[in-house]
């Protein structure tokens, strides 16, 4: 049985204001003159509800595997991969992916709208931040594949269908990455490798995320200090940003949550702190559960907040078979695969693997360090409700209107 290999790749960075880095181009906006709206019916709201609960037990699957390292994912990004590969599925195959996603009392068609309307409204939301979705089909050129699955892919997912010649291993690897590269603003160069490609490989799927946003509530480099940071392997000194002023907040025994807002107020980012008597492996098993994330976000509510929190840049990669096989998506990956909407021959998933970076910082490029440790009085003073993020947390980024899950992650060191 031939092979296909379906790459997953995302990458997304957040900056808070202007950047240097010429590859972003935030600073003049992202080309977006008419803002879309997201509409959703009440069947799209219903799927979704199903969807974020996948994004929620995806993510909690990757941190029961985790050795205390930094997790970084788009679940939603490889939700739309196996969107796309549903649509070359049939019989058991799809059921199961089906039905792992959630999506159980769906039809293909409810399905494929439903990834169609984000996909043509989430980049548009705004004209200042950001966010590209890139989906791309690279097909062996002699491969036969059938009309359907081309036209479902470029129809429903706006995705790129080019063929190339993975028997020229050094040149069908390069064209890949190169496309790769393009479509993350130059932030990952390589996603694909020998390993993943050779002379039996039929097809490879690209689902790329892009995420550069601005804080509504910028931090100003001055109250940028150098302090403790008390991750998984001890102490660490880095860069800790500050501000001080009204945000949606919600705190009790066991965690603190925060949401910051993206200029516009279509994007933001939720910032969940354990308590000291919590740990990060205790709320991640909360917020796993849909009903408790829901309840989090009803109970946070306007209040003035010192927030402290550090500048990163992290990037992960992670194999996602095993933890799919775990949620029920087994057929794909072996023999009993039922790929023939994609193509007649005998088709399986060499692998689904997932590439991810996110930087936070105040204006998107390396600041000045400041030497001094110590909070700044008036930001202290101004605040009654204290957020200092100096120990692990996690954060997921989301469309506000609806909740889209698009990014989480996990920082255990810095």
């Amino acid at each position: 049985m031939k092979k296909v290999s379906f790459i997953l790749l995302v990458i997304f960075a957040l900056f808070s204001c202007k950047s240097n880095n010429p590859t972003l181009g935030i600073e003049n906006g992202n080309g977006v003159t008419n803002p879309k709206k997201l509409n959703l019916s009440e069947k799209d709201k219903k799927i979704l509800t199903y969807n974020n609960a996948f994004s929620l037990n995806l993510y909690r699957g990757m941190c029961k595997s985790n050795d205390n390292s930094n997790i970084v994912c788009s679940p939603f990004s490889a939700s739309a991969l196996l969107g796309m590969i549903m649509n070359g599925a049939e019989g058991e195959t799809f059921n199961q992916i089906r039905n792992s996603l959630g999506f159980e009392e769906f039809d293909r068609d409810g399905i494929n709208s439903y990834y169609e309307k984000l996909f043509e409204a989430l980049p548009a939301l705004d004209k200042t931040n950001i966010f590209r979705i890139a989906n791309s089909a690279w097909i062996g050129e002699n491969t036969l594949v059938e009309e359907i699955f081309i036209s479902d892919c470029s129809h429903f997912f706006n995705a790129t269908i080019e063929n190339v010649d993975f028997r020229k291993e050094e040149t069908s690897i390069d064209i890949i990455n190169k496309w790769a590269k393009t479509n993350t603003g130059n932030n990952i160069k390589s996603v694909v490798d020998h390993s993943m490609i050779n002379a039996n490989t039929e097809m490879v799927l690209v689902n790329a995320l892009f995420f550069s946003g601005k804080w509504a509530s910028v931090f100003d480099k001055k109250n940028t200090s150098k302090n403790v940071f008390n991750s998984v392997v001890g102490k660490q000194t880095v860069d800790m940003m500050e501000q001080a002023g009204d945000f949606k907040y919600y705190g009790d025994e066991n965690l603190q949550i925060l949401e910051m807002d993206y200029k516009e107020n279509k994007y933001c980012m939720d910032i969940i702190l354990p308590d000291e008597k919590s740990s990060l492996e205790i709320v991640t098993e909360y917020i796993s559960k849909q009903e408790n994330w829901n309840t989090l976000l009803q109970q946070m509510e306007t209040l003035p907040v010192t927030v402290t929190m550090p500048k990163f840049d992290l990037q992960y990669s992670v194999e996602l078979s095993a933890m799919l096989k775990r949620i029920g998506i087994e057929d794909v990956f072996n023999k009993s695969a039922n790929l023939s909407k994609i193509s007649k021959e005998n088709l399986l998933v060499n692998g689904i693997g997932q590439t991810s970076r996110i930087i936070v910082n105040e204006t998107g490029t390396e600041a000045s360090s400041a030497t001094s440790g110590t909070v700044d009085s008036e930001l202290q003073s101004f605040a009654k409700y204290i957020f200092t993020a100096d120990h692990p947390f996690m954060i997921i980024i989301r469309e506000k209107e609806y909740g889209v899950i698009l990014f989480m992650a996990q920082i255990n060191q810095i």
